[in-house]
């Protein structure tokens, strides 16, 4: 099996395109590919090794995907608005200090039916707190939300143009920071979990690319004949609430269920927050890069 090992390198030696193998049955990279490099470890020729063809064709498909994501445009961020942050974060820090002073105050004289409203934040709590989450009243969520350019309809208000349902959601994850899903409302969606994910803060590509993610996408762009929605407000309500999101650690779960997307715009119809201190420093999202010889 030599001879077929050196012919398997000689005719990978130096071609510009990616080149595996399936030599005998082995995975990785037997030793008779491999090209040694610096410090003994693989270098530049070395050609790994799949169990079958299949295997190996499926990693070639990965490295096509792969190279095709290095190629897609990489977008812009939305730009900051400092005013606006600096109230978020204020109140974000009041909602937090209010929740743990009434805890204590819940611990130590907690309230029996018999209270009334003279019981104060005791008998009457702004806000709600569950293991350390606080859960956010109307009214601060849309002063919150207010921040950042978001409104949310007021109960009772006149029904806007028909429209398409959807459901943004954004929680902080203990691996990732904050995670942003999109998909339309209803139980199909629900039942199909077609949703799609990325990651806080998006670029104007990325919140493209999350709304013609989900299967049901082409409810939205005019399917059998229908009117398209508002795409554009759509991807810009995206931006607003990845912006958000990566602004507040402290914003563990924000739901608006539903989004009502008509063609002359958006509607935020409900919205709920739930907040939480951060367990500890959000993970390192920079780039991380393979050190190449000699770099």
């Amino acid at each position: 099996m030599k001879t077929v090992a050196q012919a398997i390198t000689g005719l990978a030696a130096g071609s510009r395109k990616p080149i595996v193998a399936t030599y005998l049955g082995l995975v990785g990279l037997p030793a008779e590919l491999r090209i040694c490099g610096p410090d003994a470890l693989a270098g530049p020729g070395s050609i790994p090794s799949y169990a079958t063809p299949e295997d190996a064709v499926r990693a070639l498909a990965y490295v096509m995907r792969y190279a095709a994501w290095r190629r897609r445009p990489t977008g812009r961020l939305p730009e900051r608005d400092p005013a606006g942050r600096r109230r978020a974060r204020a109140l974000v820090e009041r909602l937090l200090t209010a929740a743990e002073a009434d805890r204590p105050a819940n611990a130590e004289s907690p309230a029996g039916p018999e209270d009334g409203p003279e019981a104060g934040p005791v008998a009457r709590p702004v806000i709600s707190h569950v293991a350390g989450q606080v859960a956010v009243e109307p009214a601060d969520v849309q002063a919150l939300l207010s921040c950042y350019g978001i409104t949310v309809a007021a109960s009772g208000s006149p029904a806007g143009p028909p429209g398409i349902e959807a459901r943004i959601v954004t929680r902080e994850d203990p691996s990732f920071g904050a995670v942003v899903s999109f998909g339309l409302s209803g139980a199909t969606a629900a039942l199909l979990d077609d949703r799609a994910y990325r990651l806080a803060p998006l670029t104007d590509v990325e919140a493209a690319e999350l709304v013609r993610a989900v299967r049901s996408a082409p409810l939205l762009f005019g399917h059998r004949g229908a009117e398209p929605v508002d795409v554009d407000a759509v991807e810009d309500l995206l931006l607003r609430v990845s912006r958000l999101a990566d602004d507040l650690p402290e914003v563990a779960r924000l739901e608006l269920d539903p989004v009502v997307a008509a063609p002359s715009g958006v509607t935020v119809t409900g919205a709920t927050l739930t907040l939480a201190r951060p367990a500890g420093p959000r993970p390192e999202r920079g780039p991380r890069r393979l050190r190449g010889p000699g770099q």
